[in-house]
């Protein structure tokens, strides 16, 4: 115990510059100054930070303050989605749903709103759900759709009952009940 609260100790002064990068970066894009946050985020990203990883990702997306870099935006994107930061995988998944800048990927798109949903995105909830029904991406699993119809309904609540009565409707009393279970485990 000692000796992992020495080696945090030790580290501490290595994470604080990352943690100045990017609340400096942040301050910087408030003011327009996009140069200077550049600067102050891309250490901050490259160290591990995935706010600031996110961040950089949006901006090479959209082409805030540096040119439009679809590829650079996927890969900050990227890192800062497999950190389980929801933001990041929901862009990924526009990114991909839609070709903005990088060849459509259904799977992917399937992928990313997978990690959000997951995490809780209701959102995401909905939109997988309405992948599995449709099979975009994905197998076409209308049980999985209902599950994940029945997980969103914990937020949607009665906007719900269409998508999953028009799916009870093509499976059986057993599926149905097996799909309400598993979405009670989730």
């Amino acid at each position: 115990m000692r000796s992992g609260v020495l080696a945090l100790a030790l580290l501490w002064p290595l994470a604080a510059p990352a943690w100045a990068d990017y609340d400096t970066g942040i301050a910087a894009l408030e003011t327009g100054d996009f140069k200077k946050a550049i600067t102050q985020l891309e250490p901050a990203a490259t160290s591990g930070d995935i706010r600031a990883q996110y961040v950089l990702g949006i901006l090479h997306a959209h082409g805030h303050g540096i040119k439009r870099d679809p590829e650079k935006a996927v890969t900050w994107l990227r890192k800062a989605a497999e950190g389980d930061f929801i933001a990041a995988q929901l862009e990924l998944a526009r990114i991909y749903q839609t070709g903005d800048g990088v060849p459509r990927d259904e799977s992917a798109t399937a992928k990313w709103f997978l990690r959000a949903a997951e995490l809780g995105d209701v959102g995401a909830q909905l939109a997988l759900a309405d992948i599995y029904m449709l099979g975009r991406g994905v197998n076409k699993d209308l049980v999985t759709a209902y599950v994940w119809y029945e997980i969103a309904s914990r937020y949607w609540g009665e906007m719900m009952d269409g998508p999953k009565q028009l799916l009870s409707e093509q499976l059986t009393d057993v599926q149905v009940k097996a799909a309400k279970k598993m979405a009670d485990e989730k």
